[in-house]
């Protein structure tokens, strides 16, 4: 038998930050059973993301530091399976997310700033330093974002969404 754990709502998910940050409740929680189930279950434990979260699918939210942290948390967790959910509508905004969590899956301890970099100069060629500055600007807004289970709006404050419109319109 192999478990699968979902982090979801109402607890144990935050939307914004990995789910190794220590300062994080919801993830705290995510954590905790995800560490829980594992004892439990020899022969490993399979996690389930939301890839983004439905609720907010259209909003700006790549996140490839995020799930690239959770792949390396949840591998040195005992994590053998992983699924993310996603959806057919949201790939110019989650291209990165998806790309990054799929090289994950093979290598949970690579570098997100290079595989950033190599992305953009696949994906935007000429173009590729204002899309990584894009990129880092939402990954910067996740980062100093409130920790949050009811969506994503803490990440995306004035200042970070003007930034990443001088990012995208260079």
């Amino acid at each position: 038998v192999m478990i699968q754990v979902v982090n979801s709502r109402p607890e144990g998910v935050c939307f914004v930050h990995a789910v190794a940050t220590r300062d994080c409740t919801n993830n705290a929680l995510f954590c905790r059973n995800f560490k829980g189930w594992s004892a439990l279950t020899p022969a490993g434990m399979m996690a389930y993301q939301y890839m983004p979260h439905s609720t907010f699918c259209c909003m700006p939210l790549p996140a490839p530091h995020k799930f690239i942290a959770d792949i390396r948390w949840l591998a040195q967790n005992g994590c053998v399976g992983y699924e993310g959910q996603s959806g057919y509508k949201t790939f110019g905004l989650f291209g990165i997310t998806l790309y990054a969590t799929a090289k994950a899956m093979w290598n949970p301890n690579l570098d997100p700033n290079a595989l950033l970099k190599d992305y953009c100069d696949s994906a935007f060629h000429e173009s590729s330093e204002p899309m990584q500055s894009f990129f880092q600007t939402f990954a910067r807004g996740q980062k100093e974002a409130d920790h949050t289970h009811t969506g994503i709006w803490t990440a995306l404050p004035p200042k970070i969404l003007s930034q990443a419109r001088l990012d995208m319109n260079k």
